[in-house]
């Protein structure tokens, strides 16, 4: 009740990915929503969110500085939750994680 239903929480997550696009400068943002099925009946005009990527803007400058290798890992959720998340690691050629500098 505190944060109220997912109706309002959905409706509210466009402006907030907004929020966060111009508050992040270079932020991208990818969503994926599917139709509703609800009672096994499809509602084409109702949408589901189903997915959503954001890389913020410095992580996507950094890549600069990065070797041409790139680690990919992933872990799947269980029970509540479902799915894959993937995680993208890099090092520099000291072998060390970098962080790109201020310009």
């Amino acid at each position: 009740m505190i944060y109220g239903n997912w109706e309002e929480s959905y409706a509210k997550l466009r402006k907030v990915l907004g929020a966060l696009q111009s508050c992040i400068l270079g932020t991208m943002i990818a969503a994926q929503t599917k139709s509703c099925l609800k009672s096994e009946k499809w509602y084409p005009a109702k949408k589901m969110l189903k997915r959503v990527f954001w890389p913020f803007g410095p992580c996507i400058n950094g890549f600069a500085y990065c070797k041409l290798i790139v680690q990919v890992d992933g872990t799947w959720f269980h029970e509540k939750y479902t799915g894959t998340l993937l995680i993208a690691t890099t090092r520099d050629d000291a072998n060390h994680s970098r962080l790109p500098t201020p310009s």
